[in-house]
Formats: structure tokens, C-alpha cells, sequence
């Protein structure tokens, strides 16, 4: 009888423990703040993140384990009952708004939707020249140039007006010199493109393509992008260094790729004045006129004394915009400066001015104007 009522309560036991049990997995259903029925509901994602951009955009939408997307373009909210169902990316080509819910279908057949996530994308054309005024977005290109500037391709270049003639038929030889000061207004622009390798002199490739389009777009560089990293791109990515407070070395390493991938970076026009010589023969042809530095024979060293080093100062001045004294004394100090010109272009840093550094300080220097 006792043993009866042992094994009875045990029973009992189990029976309430197992009750307890499923009790305390019934309470546990997950339910959170932004959640219905047991479900959470996330809420929606763009890429790209919304912002200023200066090109078309195509927008894609995400949701974690949702049944649907839906989304308006009218600034109201949608809901998961009506308005537009996303299936694929949308074509953004103007400045809007993308408002978007995520919806979950519960247990019990009912939707459950998130919570109203708001994307804005501004859209609008870079400025590449202030001699204009332009077009509104997506045509962008100056419309018309200003007085004293004539339209080239799509870009304002200044009036430039002939000499006039003399007696006899012939030209009379002129040189016309300006000197263009770029404005130091702070332009906003945003970029796609992440630059990820480190980028310098004999560099290839797309990223040096990527590079020298944005260079050419704020004014720092001239001429066509070819994906050649030359002495023309090195000197533009100096004087791009210098406007953005960057060591400027010409190399685009950590820091300076830091800026380039910077989606709301702020441009700086170059803030080096430019002068433009050009020589009109009587044949009317073109001379240019190219800087090279005679750094002698002999490899030059610490404590290297003459002519060659005061060249080879003279390089450095220009190249790196310093202030070094042209005393033809090679101390200390220069040596310094060398070494960390030489490293910053693939070059054996030890310093010594041989056959290689003075042939791509020559290289570097032909693009000096």
C-alpha cells in the first residue's frame, strides 16, 4: 500500500513537471517590439545607401525572411495590402524618395508589416568648369559659357583671338601667356568606385582609369584618361594631396584612397595657379617647350657638392613644392627628402641620385609647366 503510494506521486511528479515545462516554451515565442503574432519583422534596405549621386542609380531592396516588399515613390507611406510590390531593382533617374515596408505573413493568415523605412536620392550634375551655366540634371553640359569663353566639346575654354596680319601676307609671331587661377570653392561629390590598390608612377588599369576620370572632372588633371599612371597623373595627384591636406607624396596609398572612397568627400578645386604658354610661329605651329635637369654623370651622395646638386634642388622645389636653399650642398636633410621620394615612387631607397632616380626625375619633369 505504501509502495502504491510512492509510485503515485512520483507519477505526479513527472506529470507537473512536464506541464511546467511546456508552459515556460509557450511564454518564450519570441515576440518583439517590431514584431505580431511571434514574428519579427525587419525592416527594409537599399544599396546603394540613399544620398547625392551625379549619375542614374538602380535601387535594390531587402528584407530579412519577408514575403513581400512594397514601396511608393510619392512620399506617402505604403502598406502591405496595396500600393506597388517590389520584384525588381528601381530606376531612380531624378531626384525622389523611396518609402518601403517590409510584410510577413503570420500562423494564422495575417500580414504582418514593418516599419516604414524613407530613402532619399538626389541626383544632379557635377560642375566642371565655373565659365558656365548648365543644363538641369540628366543633361547636364553647359548650356551656355560665359563672356570671354567658347564651347569646346562639353567643356568652356577661355577666348583665345588671333593676331592680326601684316603687311606682305605674313603672321607676325606672338606668344600668348595666361595664367588661370582655379576657384577655391568646396564642391560635395560622390563617388561608386573604391579604389583598393596602391596607385603610383608605371601603374595600370582600371583603378588608374577611375582615377584620372575624377582627377580631369575637379580640374586637376588635363587631357584623356588612358589607365596609364605617367608624370602628368603623378604631379595631379600631388596637387590633389595638397588641397585635401594629404602627405603629398604622388602615391595614392591608405590615406589618400580613404578620400577617394569617401561617398560624401569634399572636393577642393586645386589651389596651385596654372600657366599656359603657347608659341604661334609664322607657319602658325605649336612649340612645346620641355623641362629636363642636368644632374650630371656621376652619382651624386651625401655631402655631393656643385652645379648637379643645385639641379637637383631646383627638381626637388618644383616637384615637391618645398623651399630648400640652391646652395649645391647635398646634406642631410635633402637626403632625407630623397629617400622618401624614392620609396613613395618603387625606387631602392638609399638616398643615392643615380642613373635610375635622375631618369625619372626627368620623366616626372617633362610634365612641368
Amino acid at each position: 500500500m505504501k509502495i502504491n503510494k510512492i509510485l503515485i506521486l512520483v507519477v505526479l511528479g513527472f506529470v507537473l513537471s512536464a506541464s511546467s515545462c511546456f508552459a515556460t516554451w509557450t511564454i518564450d515565442n519570441g515576440i518583439s517590439n517590431n514584431s505580431n503574432n511571434g514574428t519579427t519583422a525587419y525592416e527594409p534596405v537599399a544599396s546603394p545607401v540613399a544620398g547625392t549621386y551625379t549619375s542614374n542609380q538602380s535601387v535594390t531592396l531587402t528584407a530579412t525572411n519577408s514575403s513581400s516588399i512594397h514601396y511608393r515613390t510619392d512620399g506617402t507611406a505604403p502598406t502591405c495590402s496595396t500600393d506597388t510590390t517590389y520584384v525588381s531593382a528601381i530606376s531612380v533617374t531624378s531626384s525622389q524618395t523611396i518609402k518601403a515596408i517590409a510584410c510577413y505573413n503570420e500562423a494564422d493568415g495575417s500580414t504582418s508589416p514593418s516599419l516604414t523605412s524613407s530613402f532619399a536620392y538626389v541626383l544632379q550634375c557635377p560642375t566642371v568648369s565655373n565659365a558656365a551655366t548648365y543644363n538641369a540634371y540628366p543633361t547636364c553640359g553647359p548650356a551656355t559659357c560665359n563672356s570671354g569663353y567658347d564651347l569646346s566639346g562639353s567643356t568652356c575654354t577661355e577666348h583665345r583671338s588671333s593676331s592680326g596680319g601684316s603687311s606682305g601676307g605674313h603672321v607676325a609671331p606672338a606668344t600668348d601667356t595666361t595664367t588661370v587661377t582655379p576657384s577655391t570653392t568646396t564642391t560635395t561629390t560622390t563617388t561608386n568606385f573604391q579604389f583598393v590598390l596602391s596607385l603610383k608612377l608605371g601603374s595600370r588599369g582600371n583603378e588608374v582609369l577611375q582615377l584620372q576620370k575624377i582627377l580631369i572632372a575637379k580640374g586637376y588633371l588635363f587631357g584623356t584618361a588612358d589607365g596609364s599612371f605617367g608624370p602628368k597623373t603623378h604631379l595631379a595627384v600631388i596637387a590633389f594631396q595638397k588641397a585635401n591636406n594629404l602627405f603629398a607624396d604622388g602615391v595614392v596609398g591608405r590615406g589618400t584612397r580613404a578620400v577617394l572612397n569617401n561617398s560624401n568627400m569634399i572636393w577642393l578645386q586645386p589651389v596651385v595657379a596654372t600657366t599656359t604658354t603657347t608659341t604661334t610661329t609664322e607657319a602658325n605651329t605649336v612649340v612645346t617647350t620641355t623641362t629636363t635637369y642636368n644632374f650630371g654623370t656621376t652619382t651624386l651622395t651625401l655631402w655631393s657638392r656643385g652645379e648637379a646638386v643645385k639641379e637637383l634642388q631646383r627638381f626637388l622645389n618644383k616637384a615637391l613644392s618645398l623651399n630648400l636653399t640652391i646652395d649645391g650642398v647635398l646634406g642631410p636633410k635633402t637626403i632625407n627628402i630623397i629617400k622618401q621620394w624614392q620609396k613613395a615612387n618603387g625606387l631602392l631607397d638609399d638616398g643615392l641620385v643615380g642613373a635610375k632616380t635622375k631618369a625619372l626625375m626627368n620623366a616626372i619633369a617633362k610634365s612641368f609647366k
